[in-house]
């Protein structure tokens, strides 16, 4: 069914295309008065399906306006609808009489003889025309089109074979029967008639590439095509354009190394043409294989060209991506080598400043060491004033105060971001809004609830109108945690904060001790449930699946009306599914939570999980 409805977009396109190219039919606009009338009122039957009215009306306007096209064609067209082919073949050998060589007309009738059964007489018009315009190109493409309604595809094809023979042109209609030969998955064929029109217009490089690269291919047709486009290339060695069909070609099937081996013929062959930047196709590959996420094939390629083009023009943003590369690989000591590399070669280029943000992101994110992280920060901060990255560099440094346990330090650099001249354009709202919330939680952490209630009003004031804001949305809810809990149960408040502190500052198990603490000292306090979801999550960052289970049902057991039962019961089946692979216990919780929970929002997410483990082995 995939292939059928991809082959009837095909046609739809083709045939679209080719009468396009077959030439336009100017239409003339009716005067006013009765004949628009009249016109309109044709217009409708036709659009009603009423053929045999339509065709009345039209009749009569041509009859009366003999010299307006728009008429005869739409009595041409609607007799043919109604398939009165008789009438038909006398209008237009009648009009043929008053416009002898009108060729259009002449493939029109050949359209109506085949419609009616008269295959050899539509047959013998066609070719006819063809021999009476031997040479004419735009004849070649009108009886093309003709054969392409009638679905006369290897017909088609003949015709524009032909007209290459007799014009003696080999690469002529190229684009018409590549597009033919893809319809009928004569991809090979395709392909070879792509080289040709490429060649004679290299400007349609990038719409060949992109044409090849949708092909439906297979593994059986897959050889084929890369015969095709080898054998291209070893006759034409030195033509860059077949070399950058053929990469483009491996490169949009997944064959990367081969790709790899072909952009570097391109970069030797390229390497003294006029205003070719050596190294620059190489880039764009290595560029592109990361965005793909080949970061071994990236780094190969990034290694290439810093050796073959050591002077090449973007060379800081070559090193940047290939430091990226090792950061996504885990590979931390590689990267931050780079990184340093990049901060110490290109000082003032922009990608100095994105080497300092990744490498005081490994030292706090990664290695947890704050004090290392903060000369990085500030570097920023001091150095590239005004911008994006100076604000993302401040919200890093107070997340390093905030690790090192110095909140008021942390409160006093969030304070400033709020001062960055950068934040007051309006389009900065979000940050502003971050920055505000940022220094609620802050006082949060720091157990001063009556600053973090005035900040996070300060926020809801200022953003009244915003509440599509996540900020804002977290604001509110943090707003009434605060609210529902300080007034009876202070204490368990300031154990939660103590908590979610810890948390952050990446003191993961010291964070879990005190919720459960928390909850064993203050069991009736409404924030007793959160704090126990939040210590169950914080097992699994532990990896320690029994642990987060044995929680999650303290709380499912302990609190079984509370609004996160059913995700904690949800939290259990997926470390049974994920963790402990015990897929009869995930699928049992699973189906728990549905009977228990009917009314769950989570039970669209569970049915689906329900099917995906029915459907296993």
């Amino acid at each position: 069914m995939r292939m059928k409805s991809m082959r009837k977009a095909i046609w739809g396109v083709i045939l679209g295309f080719f009468l396009g190219m077959a030439g336009p039919i100017q239409a003339q606009v009716p005067k006013t008065g009765v004949e628009e009338s009249q016109y309109r009122l044709a217009r409708q039957f036709e659009q009603l399906g009423q053929y045999d009215q339509a065709a009345a009306i039209y009749k009569s306007l041509s009859e009366n306006f003999p010299q307006n096209y728009t008429y005869f064609e739409g009595l041409r067209r609607n007799l043919l609808r109604a398939k009165k082919y008789d009438e038909l073949v006398r209008l237009i050998q009648d009009r043929l009489l008053v416009r002898p060589g009108d060729i259009q007309l002449e493939a029109q009738l050949g359209d109506v003889y085949f419609q009616m059964g008269r295959e050899q007489d539509a047959y013998r018009i066609w070719d006819g025309i063809l021999k009476k315009y031997r040479g004419n190109v735009a004849v070649y493409r009108l009886v093309a089109s003709a054969l392409l309604q009638n679905r006369l595809f290897d017909r088609a094809i003949q015709v524009y074979l032909r007209g290459r023979r007799e014009k003696k042109d080999s690469s002529l209609f190229a684009l018409e029967l590549a597009q033919l030969y893809t319809y009928q998955q004569l991809y090979a064929k395709a392909v070879t008639e792509y080289l040709q029109f490429a060649v004679k217009m290299p400007y349609q490089l990038s719409y060949v590439r992109t044409m090849i690269a949708r092909l439906p291919l297979t593994e059986k047709n897959y050889p084929q095509v890369e015969k095709v486009l080898k054998t291209w290339v070893k006759k034409n060695p030195k033509n860059l354009i077949g070399h950058k069909i053929l990469a483009g070609f491996y490169q949009s099937f997944g064959n990367y190394d081969a790709a790899l081996k072909e952009i570097l013929r391109i970069e030797s062959l390229a390497g003294h043409t006029p205003k070719y930047t050596p190294g620059s196709t190489l880039y764009r590959f290595a560029l592109d294989m990361y965005h793909e996420k080949e970061y071994g094939l990236s780094e190969k390629a990034f290694q290439e060209l810093l050796k073959r083009f050591p002077s090449f023009k973007q060379k800081d943003q070559a090193v940047y991506y290939l430091a990226n590369g090792a950061f996504q690989t885990k590979q931390f000591e590689k990267a931050k080598k780079l990184y340093r590399q990049i901060i110490a070669t290109f000082q003032k280029s922009s990608w100095s400043l994105e080497a300092s943000l990744r490498l005081g992101t490994i030292f706090l994110d990664v290695e947890n060491k704050p004090a290392q992280a903060i000369p990085y920060f500030e570097r920023i901060r001091h150095n590239y004033p005004n911008t994006r990255q100076e604000v993302d560099a401040t919200f890093r440094l107070a997340d390093c105060y905030l690790k090192q346990g110095n909140l008021e330090k942390a409160i006093q650099v969030v304070q400033s971001i709020l001062h960055l001249p950068y934040l007051h354009a309006a389009q900065k709202r979000n940050l502003r809004e971050k920055a505000q919330f940022k220094l609620a939680q802050l006082y949060f952490f720091k157990k001063d609830f009556q600053s973090a209630q005035a900040k996070l009003a300060d926020l809801l004031k200022t953003s009244a109108d915003h509440y599509d804001s996540p900020y804002v949305n977290d604001a509110i809810e943090l707003q009434l945690f605060i609210r529902n809990n300080e007034s009876q149960f202070p204490g368990a408040l300031s154990g939660y904060a103590r908590g979610m502190c810890l948390e952050k500052q990446g003191k993961a198990e010291a964070a879990v001790d005190t919720l459960l603490k928390t909850v064993a000292d203050f069991h009736n306090a409404p924030l007793a449930d959160r704090a126990l979801l939040e210590a169950g999550k914080l097992k699994e960052k532990l990896k320690d699946p029994y642990g987060a289970i044995r929680i999650y049902e303290m709380l499912v057991t302990g609190y079984p009306k509370s609004v996160y039962a059913d995700l904690a019961q949800k939290n259990i089946g997926e470390i049974y599914e994920r963790d402990i692979k015990d897929l009869d216990k995930a699928r049992q919780t699973y189906e728990s939570v549905l009977i228990q929970y009917p009314n769950s929002v989570l039970a669209d997410e569970l049915r689906a999980k329900l099917r995906r483990l029915e459907a296993q082995p």
